[in-house]
């Protein structure tokens, strides 16, 4: 059989038929070696085989041979961006411009690479010039809409890919590039929308999976979301963000073993994966697993959540050697319940032999102060004095290898700072024979927790007819505005307005009966007061409240009230109900 011509072999490549097409190259280059059209064709099947080196190798020859084809220079960029090769991919379309400058298709590739390479600004005008040549080129306007996007410009960006689904209802790169912006800015609907697109069109999109599993997650639709990563692990099993988002979803459904296993197998695959640390330490603590937990817990300082509070100190953090008289100094992180219930670790800094400087917000420094001696209290932002070491509060039990049955101060450990009892004595006086219970109803709202963690004002309703009890609220955040929205005002006494510091509230708690609270500052502060406090608990807490137990080892005056099912705060306020009945 004579040999196929060029054309011949043309057609098999362009039928699919790459094996035929790549012997008749090869065949044709027997006779023909210099034959710049054969060599370049070559390439392009090594490119499409996936043998990216062999395709690159191929496309510089024909160059070599015959650097007037624009053509050639636009396959070379496209196998050296397949490469990585960015800066390389985009000299390589420069030049098939200059040879031939109105070809769309590389215009709109030079602007994708462009993208790649940050240059934002450039990769618009290239866009914009394939669009001018071709309206109606969907994958034009898509690279418009990146480059608009790294720009900063969003609504224009959302635009564009709007107008390149207009033009392709097919273009996952397109929903996957809206649902992540809608779930950047807080819209996890069309997120997720968005996002089911891409799956329909490209089912083995991992990250899509991934992401949609992120925002059902947060929607707290845990055993799809749990669905969805091992579909993702199916895809693609050795991804350690994959088994560390499967592990926080399995956590939030109290799987705490099954949370762990993920965490531990997503830290072997990425052992500096300080998110994931911090919350494989969540998880040991809970369940009581405090000498490991502590270590890991120290991950915290590396997450992104840390990044804001994160300090460059010019001594050495405190380990817990011993201390001849130097100072360190204590530094409060996190929130005012954090600083609450690890202050009492602060008093044994003496027994080491040191003296503490205390950092920590003006509002809860009186509170704080009656912890022990301080050399001073300063606030954050202040000059700091002369100090020997540092430590953050929340690393103070892992330094004293605190474990379940070694957590200090078991009563009461904070007091009222004098001033401020004696300023509220005489300003909460009951009905004769009431019971004075302090209500929160409702935790900060930046944190990331509230939702699930706040049971809210209404749950309380049925309370607030008991007539043996006198109500206070001592709810900060809109406290006011709730209970008249409620129209419980004449329910409750209202202190929000007069608690301006935590010595405010912690004089009023010191003059009541009960506080029932979430998982609230509020919480601890009455713990560590040493007042009767009910908590409120979702169906899975916080690591500090372990798992399952009514009572806590941190505070020996608290109860602990937790929800039997997720969201099912009525059983909880139905048992205080019953519970107060008989207070």
């Amino acid at each position: 059989m004579a040999d196929k011509s060029l054309a011949d072999i043309i057609n098999d490549h362009q039928a699919g038929r790459l094996e035929q097409a790549e012997a008749g190259y090869r065949r044709l280059l027997e006779n023909d070696p210099d034959n710049a059209d054969a060599i370049h064709l070559l390439g392009v099947v090594f490119f499409q085989k996936g043998n990216l080196d062999a395709a690159r190798e191929q496309v510089i020859r024909a160059i070599s041979l015959n650097a007037g084809v624009a053509l050639y220079f636009t396959n070379l960029g496209r196998i050296e961006k397949a490469l990585d090769q960015i800066t390389a991919a985009i000299e390589a379309y420069r030049q098939s411009l200059k040879l031939a400058p109105d070809q769309a298709d590389v215009n709109s590739d030079i602007a994708a690479a462009l993208v790649d390479a940050e240059e934002f600004a450039e990769a618009l005008g290239f866009a914009e010039r394939a669009i001018k040549l071709l309206p109606e080129f969907a994958a034009a306007h898509f690279n418009r809409g990146m480059a608009l996007l790294g720009l900063g410009q969003q609504y224009e960006a959302i635009t564009a890919f709007e107008e390149t689904l207009r033009l392709d209802r097919g273009f996952a790169d397109a929903h996957f590039q809206l649902g992540r912006m809608y779930q950047d800015t807080d819209q996890p609907q069309q997120a997720e929308q968005a996002y089911r697109r891409v799956l329909q069109v490209d089912p083995t999109r991992i990250e899509a999976r991934c992401n949609l599993g992120n925002i059902l997650r947060a929607d707290v639709r845990l055993n799809e979301a749990v669905q969805l990563y091992d579909q993702a692990l199916a895809l693609s099993p050795d991804v350690a963000e994959i088994h560390s988002n499967k592990g926080v979803a399995l956590h939030e459904l109290g799987e705490r073993e099954g949370a762990i296993g993920c965490y531990r197998r997503a830290i072997k695959l990425d052992p500096d994966d300080a998110e994931t640390h911090r919350n494989l330490s969540m998880a040991l603590l809970q369940g009581g697993e405090f000498g490991e937990g502590w270590k890991e817990f120290e991950w915290r300082w590396q997450t992104r959540h840390f990044a804001h509070t994160r300090r460059d100190w010019d001594k050495p953090q405190w380990f817990g050697e011993a201390l001849n008289g130097q100072t360190v100094l204590v530094h409060a992180e996190q929130g005012f319940g954090d600083s609450f219930q690890f202050c009492r670790f602060i008093p044994l800094i003496a027994e080491r032999g040191g003296r503490v400087i205390l950092e920590a917000p003006y509002v809860a420094q009186d509170v704080l102060g009656t912890v022990g001696e301080f050399e001073s209290i300063i606030s954050p932002g202040n000059p700091l004095p002369l100090y020997d070491y540092h430590i953050p509060m929340m690393s103070l039990p892992g330094t004293f290898e605190t474990t379940i049955d070694t957590i200090p101060s078991p009563g009461a450990y904070l007091s009222v700072p004098v001033g401020a009892e004696i300023a509220w004595r005489e300003k909460l006086k009951s009905a004769a024979g009431k019971k004075r219970v302090g209500i929160v109803w409702k935790g900060n709202s930046e944190h990331s927790g509230n939702l699930w963690r706040s049971p809210g004002l209404e749950v309380f309703r049925s309370l607030l007819t008991l007539e043996h009890v006198e109500f206070y609220s001592l709810q900060k955040d809109d406290g006011e505005k709730d209970l008249h929205d409620a129209g419980l005002s004449a329910q409750v006494v209202d202190l929000h307005s007069q608690l301006n510091t935590f010595s405010d509230t912690a004089a009023v708690i010191d003059q009541l009966d009960l506080v029932i609270t979430p998982d609230t500052s509020v919480a601890h502060l009455s713990g560590a007061l040493g007042c009767p406090t009910w908590i409120m608990l979702p169906h899975v807490a916080e690591w500090r409240w372990g798992i399952g137990r009514e009572d806590s080892p941190w505070y020996p005056d608290a109860r602990l009230f937790r929800q039997s099912t997720s969201g099912d705060w009525e059983r909880v306020i139905s048992k205080i109900r019953d519970e107060l009945q008989q207070f």
